[in-house]
This record gives C-alpha cells, sequence and structure tokens, in this order.
C-alpha cells in the first residue's frame, strides 16, 4: 500500500515541479 501511495505521490510531485517552472519562465522570474 506505501509503495503505491509513493508511485502516485511522486509523479505527482514532478508535475508540480514541471508546471511551476512553465509558470516561472512565463513570468520571466
Amino acid at each position: 500500500m506505501q509503495s503505491v501511495t509513493h508511485s502516485v505521490t511522486q509523479p505527482l510531485l514532478i508535475l508540480l515541479i514541471n508546471v511551476y517552472d512553465i509558470a516561472c519562465n512565463a513570468e520571466n522570474c
């Protein structure tokens, strides 16, 4: 069960970082 949670949390974390980077590039920060 813990491995399932980890396999779900990891891609979400990467996606969140990617969205943050795209937004940062759009804002030129």
